[in-house]
């Protein structure tokens, strides 16, 4: 059984399409995963950098510092510590005479 030019020409094309396809979709997927998870990363820093952290609202502030010795296996020991519990200013309230 003969093949006419134009299928062979199809099945070329068909070929040259698949393997753009692999190539793009098996070999550079690696490549976009390491992109997208860059991508995903709110703070741009290891854990072990951050010694405090500091969060202020409208009411009251907390502080938190890394506890100076980390806990141990299994311990109940928590890694991170409050330091500052700032209570917002509140209005005196009136006491009778």
């Amino acid at each position: 059984m003969k093949l006419q030019r134009s299928t062979w020409i199809l099945i070329l094309a068909a070929i040259l399409l698949g393997g753009i396809v692999y190539v793009y979709e098996i070999e550079g997927r690696p490549q976009r995963e390491a992109t997208k998870a860059l991508e995903n990363k709110l703070f741009d820093f290891q854990e072990n950098d951050v010694q405090s952290v500091t969060v202020k609202t409208k009411d009251k502030t907390l502080l938190f510092e890394r506890n100076s010795q980390p806990p141990s296996g299994n311990s109940t020991q928590p890694k991170w510590l409050m330091t500052v519990l700032e209570m917002a200013k509140s209005n005196p309230t009136p006491t009778p005479a």
